[in-house]
């Protein structure tokens, strides 16, 4: 199946963030997601309900004991070096009100942070493979989940999805056996009565 058209996949400059040392891991990645999400709504309208509110809530990504911490809509940070240059990028999900997971990606540039990917779809999981990031999404088939491949384009400078396929889920529940029902047994043919006369 061909790569689903997520619309123009371009690099994004943002601003405000420093790299110290070039190291991404030496940055917040609450920074990162709060100046990127102001600056660059992505898939989202900044009129958009979703947005609004996923911006409020990245106000209470609290780093003190204040009890806000639990709506910090962030997911944990992971790193993988996705752009094949020897350093490791910036992987992020951030929750939205609409039960949509965005996840974003960022790659260091002469210290300076560079937004590489950006989608948000109902995600299932997110799994590295190598180079490459896997996301599962929900499919609006029963049953069945979409799994996309995003991989790092050196012409585009961006990660674009590669490839895009609807597979069985594996949590899904299994279809019914239709097994025939074992026939009933033969009766046994009438034989024909032997003649007593001649």
């Amino acid at each position: 199946m061909p790569a689903e058209d997520y619309g123009a996949i371009e690099a994004v400059k943002v601003k405000g963030v420093k790299v110290p040392d070039g190291d991404l891991h030496k940055v917040d990645p609450v920074d990162v997601v709060r100046a990127d999400f102001t600056e660059n709504p992505g898939t989202y309208e900044t009129t958009d309900r979703a947005y609004k509110e996923t911006v409020e809530r990245l106000k209470d990504c609290a780093r003190d004991d204040s009890g806000k911490q639990n709506r910090c809509p962030v997911l944990k940070a992971y790193y993988r070096d996705l752009t094949g240059d020897g350093k490791d990028d910036l992987i992020v999900g951030v929750s939205t009100p609409d039960d949509n997971l965005d996840i974003r990606v960022y790659a260091e540039e002469d210290r300076r942070l560079t937004q590489i990917m950006e989608m948000s779809d109902a995600v299932l999981g997110v799994e590295l493979a190598g180079r490459d990031l896997i996301i599962r999404a929900i499919s609006s088939l029963p049953g069945y989940e979409y799994h996309t491949v995003w991989s790092w384009d050196s012409h585009q400078k961006a990660m674009l999805p590669t490839s895009d396929e609807i597979v069985r889920s594996a949590n899904a529940a299994r279809p019914k056996s239709h097994r025939p029902k074992t026939p009933a047994p033969a009766s046994p043919r009438p034989t024909p009565s032997e003649s007593g006369g001649r």
